[in-house]
This record gives C-alpha cells, sequence and structure tokens, in this order.
C-alpha cells in the first residue's frame, strides 16, 4: 500500500514538473520569437541573455526530475539538477535585490525562494546519494522530518510576492493582477505542488525514521513484585532454592 501511494507521488510530482518544463519553455520562446519576427539583436541585449539562461536551467532542471519522477527511480542527477536550480536561485536573489528600488517584501521574495531551492537540494543529497539514502544517518533523519519545507518556503516566497505586487503596481485591481499575474500564479501553484510531491515522493511519504532501540532501554521485561514472589515460589516448590533462601528473597523484594 505505502509502495503505491509512494508510486501516485512520483506521479503527480512528475507531471507538475513536466508542467513547469513547458511553461519554461513556452516563456521562452515567447520573449526570443517577437525579436525573430521583427529582426531585432535578441542576443545583444544583456537581460535577454540572462533571462533565456534562466528559462534554460529551470527547463533542464524541471525535465530531469520529470523523468526521474515518472520512472519513479531516485538518482544522482536530481542532485546536480536540483544543485543547479539552487545556484541559478542564489545568482537571481543578488541580483534582483541590488536593485536600487528594490523593497524589503522583494527582498524576502528573493531570499525565501533561494531558501526553497536550497531545501529541495538538501532533500535530494540526503535520498538520491546511495551512501547516505542507504542508511539511516543524521543527515537522512533530518530530511526526512523537513519533507516539506522547500514547498512551505516557496508558498512563503509566493505570498512576499504577491504583497509587493500589490503595494507597488501602478493598478492593484484584482482584474489588472489576474491579466498580468494569472499565468504566474498558475506557475507558482504548480510549483509547489511540484516541491510538495516531490518532497513526499524523496521521503517515502513517511514523517520520520523510526529509531533504533536505544542501548539505554534494557531488553528484560520489568517484572512486578507480585510475579517475582510467585515465581520464587515455584522456585521453592521445586526444590531449586532453599526456604532461607525463599524468605531471604521475599524481604528484597518486599523492602522489608
Amino acid at each position: 500500500m505505502i509502495k503505491d501511494t509512494n508510486r501516485i507521488y512520483s506521479i503527480i510530482a512528475g507531471a507538475c514538473f513536466a508542467l513547469l518544463a513547458a511553461f519554461a519553455c513556452i516563456s521562452f520562446f515567447s520573449r526570443y520569437v517577437p525579436f525573430v519576427q521583427h529582426n531585432l539583436p535578441f542576443w545583444s541585449v544583456t537581460y535577454n541573455i540572462k533571462y533565456c539562461i534562466e528559462k534554460i536551467i529551470d527547463a533542464g532542471f524541471c525535465l530531469v526530475f520529470a523523468i526521474t519522477m515518472f520512472l519513479s527511480k531516485k538518482h544522482i542527477a536530481e542532485v546536480i539538477a536540483a544543485g543547479a536550480v539552487t545556484i541559478l536561485s542564489a545568482y537571481l536573489a543578488i541580483e534582483y535585490i541590488s536593485y536600487i528600488d528594490s523593497t524589503a517584501t522583494y527582498f524576502l521574495y528573493c531570499i525565501i525562494d533561494f531558501l526553497a531551492a536550497a531545501a529541495l537540494t538538501y532533500l535530494t543529497v540526503a535520498f538520491c546519494i546511495p551512501s547516505i539514502a542507504s542508511k539511516v544517518s543524521a543527515f537522512k533523519r533530518i530530511a526526512q522530518r523537513i519533507w516539506f519545507l522547500p514547498a512551505a518556503l516557496l508558498l512563503i516566497s509566493s505570498i512576499f510576492y504577491y504583497i509587493w505586487w500589490f503595494l507597488y503596481a501602478y493598478d492593484n485591481s484584482f482584474l489588472v493582477f489576474l491579466k498580468l499575474c494569472g499565468v504566474t500564479l498558475i506557475f507558482d501553484i504548480i510549483e509547489i505542488a511540484a516541491y510538495l510531491f516531490a518532497g513526499l515522493w524523496l521521503s517515502g511519504g513517511k514523517f520520520a525514521v523510526k529509531r533504533e532501540k536505544s542501548a539505554a532501554v534494557p531488553n528484560t521485561v520489568k517484572i512486578g513484585g507480585a510475579d517475582r514472589l510467585k515465581i520464587c515460589k515455584e522456585l521453592l516448590d521445586e526444590g531449586v532454592i532453599t526456604q532461607d533462601e525463599f524468605d531471604k528473597k521475599k524481604k528484597q523484594i518486599l523492602g522489608l
């Protein structure tokens, strides 16, 4: 049952990441095609180059995750892809918050978005590298407990982004918001779902790794005083112990 449930998690996560890869490709072509149609020097614009590199890495990252999750096989490629998107997120965070007009809410959006990518990288390292995934280490145990963290951080970063939009947009009416940010909102929802189900799949849908029995816990079962007296009486009756030994043991058990 658990295996079947985990397979469902991987399929849903894979579908979400496949959609994200498609979104990234559409965003790339929607920026590139108009330049080609009008014979404009697309690659001479620095911003366009940065934008395209970002979308290519996003598409590649999402595609790797989509394939491995559809196959339901954890692989080292996921660690590389997650690491690439974390580096990209760090770069974008540094670049965006360096703008003169950046605000506190946009600053938090950039930083938390980076932390979400870093948290997903942590999970992939814990569950996709054989030397770590094969044993219950402290590193893996922490990952087992924070499988939901990437999705939670991504949700928080999205909230900060939309707060920033409503505070600083020239026209912050809801209809204008849907027109300008509707696609972005759908993208964010799918991305949060992708991170959530990816975390569930990576961790096997478990909230924590069961700890092995502590050495401090005795293996022997504790026996009550009445039961101990009964055992001693049976030993006396069988002649295993003498009456004096029984009397001493009785006093010891009763605390006399």
